[in-house]
């Protein structure tokens, strides 16, 4: 057993030592082998080092080379940099030479503004002076041209009272020469031709009015038609007259001593006349003999009213509504006071009232108060072709004017002493008749409202025309129909056909004055 025992550790211990040199051998060779690896390492990084060696070699020189570049770029910096900082050193000393130059030039301009207001002062000056100067003319011209046109004026109105005396002493020539004088300087001057020493000269050397007297009855309506008028009187005639030029002749187309008539109106060719007693009677002017009367209810009646196919008269405070057709009426209405007068406004019937209140009588025979004038004995009524200005006549003589409908610039206008038949603007103007046997012009621009009295009749003035020409044609109560000129230019120019001389120098010296140069008023011409 022992013998087996030792060989089996004998045998266990080879094997271990076999085991051990196995082992031994591995590590050896493993050794030898990392030996090698590690010499091959070595050897490898010698190489690479050797490599990196000569690549940092020539990164130096690369790097001497760059130095070498940088170096001179450098130099070449260097030397820009000094030339740019001459280049700043030459700007700043132009600067400093142009900001001397500038300063200079703005003392100099400073001192050619000072030089320049002082010389726009001085002409300042001198044209505040020139103004001045200037305008002390123009107040001197201008108050010789007030003075030379009040004394020119003042001249105009001497002439014409010199004239009028003239031509009362029978010294007709010079009358006429003076009377054209008082005209020219007033109308040169801006005087007012109207004015009453002038217009009554120009009135009575022009021959301004002419008359026939050929109705046996007083004149209560003139009415224009065609080339001529008709008038109608309270002798129951009706007559036409025509104006061929110069001349004038008439018709008497139709008479009947039983109508007064006191109202009369055309429709075309024709005429419906009022009788006072309630009669009204329908002429056809183109065949008078075919005329038609009829009695429609009695009364006292004054006016008539032509609406549409009706016709309006009054009595009391009653409207008596005719048919045109036959005459005969149709219907009444009553009115809230009694009617003094009716007239028309813008196409309506209007009527005034005794209690001084002014009404519109509108379709469907509705009667609408328009306002109240608190003057109840309206005579004569009239407006503008516009309507904006209204004019009332009374029984006592006085004139209302008026603003309408904003009822302002309220005029009263005494000039008449009795009853206004008739109201009329014309031309701008206000013409008023009256029973005071006168008809008057008033200048209602003017400051002071004082009339100018056209002419002076023989009796009553009821009525007149005006077309809207130089004429104006009246009717008064003893049957004479009269035509007026009341214009002053062209009385003058009648007066300067006329003229057969000029005044002599002794003359002019006598009645204008040795101041105011000659004027041939023979041969003047129209300003």
């Amino acid at each position: 057993m022992k013998k087996e025992h030792i060989l089996t550790g004998a045998c266990i211990a080879l094997c271990l030592l076999s085991a051990g040199l196995g082992v031994s051998y591995y590590h050896s060779n493993k050794q030898r082998a990392g030996l090698q690896t590690t010499v091959d390492k070595l050897t490898e990084e010698q190489k690479k080092s050797e490599v990196m060696k000569r690549i940092s070699q020539q990164m130096e020189d690369i790097a001497y080379e760059q130095k070498n570049i940088s170096d001179i770029e450098r130099d070449k910096a260097i030397l820009m940099s000094e030339e740019a900082q001459k280049q700043r050193l030459e700007a700043e000393h132009q600067t400093d030479v142009a900001n001397d130059m500038r300063q200079h030039a703005e003392a100099e301009r400073s001192k050619a503004l000072s030089a320049e207001a002082a010389a726009n002062k001085s002409a300042g000056m001198a044209e505040q002076q020139r103004q001045n100067a200037e305008q002390q003319r123009q107040i001197a011209e201008k108050s010789k041209r007030m003075t030379d046109t009040l004394s020119h004026v003042a001249l105009a109105r001497s002439l014409g009272s010199l004239s009028s005396m003239r031509y009362a002493a029978g010294d007709k020539e010079v009358a006429s020469l003076l009377a054209y004088g008082s005209w020219y300087f007033s109308d040169r001057y801006g005087g007012d031709a109207f004015y009453p020493a002038i217009f009554s000269a120009l009135s009575l050397s022009s021959g301004n009015k002419t008359e026939w007297d050929f109705n046996r009855g007083g004149i209560t309506s003139v009415l224009p038609y065609k080339n001529g008028y008709i008038t109608v009187s309270n002798y129951g005639e009706i007559m036409q007259w025509k104006q061929n030029g110069s001349t004038m002749t008439h018709q008497l187309l139709y008479h009947d001593k039983r109508y007064d008539f006191r109202d009369a109106h055309l429709d075309g060719d024709i005429l419906y006349a009022l009788s006072r007693n309630g009669s009204l009677v329908r002429v056809d002017l183109k065949n008078p003999q075919h005329s038609y009367a009829s009695d429609f209810a009695k009364g006292n009646y004054n006016q008539i009213y032509l609406n549409g196919k009706e016709i309006v008269t009054y009595e009391g405070s009653t409207f008596h509504i005719l048919r045109k057709s036959d005459l005969t009426q149709n219907r009444v209405v009553k009115a809230p006071e009694t009617i003094v007068y009716m007239s028309q406004y813008k196409g309506k019937l209007t009527f005034f009232t005794n209690a001084g209140k002014v009404y519109f009588l509108e379709g469907n025979d509705k009667i609408k108060h328009e306002l109240s004038m608190g003057v109840k004995d309206i005579t004569s009524f009239t407006a503008t072709a516009d309507g904006k200005h209204l004019a009332f006549g009374t029984k006592s003589g006085m004139v209302y004017v008026m603003d309408y409908p904003k009822m302002k610039n309220i005029r009263k206008l005494r000039g008449h002493r009795s009853s206004v038949s008739q109201v009329q603007f014309v031309r701008g103007y206000l013409i008023t008749a009256s029973y005071d046997k006168t008809l008057k012009l008033w200048d209602l621009n003017a400051d002071k409202l004082e009339p100018i009295t056209l002419n002076t009749f023989g009796s009553w003035v009821r009525c007149f025309c005006a077309r809207g020409d130089n004429y104006v044609w009246t009717g008064d109560a003893s049957g004479t129909l009269t035509r007026l000129n009341i214009s002053p230019e062209s009385m003058a120019a009648t007066i300067q056909k006329r003229l057969k001389r000029d005044l002599t120098q002794q003359e002019w010296n006598y009645y204008v004055g040795k101041d105011i140069p000659t004027v041939s008023f023979k041969n003047a011409k129209k300003k």
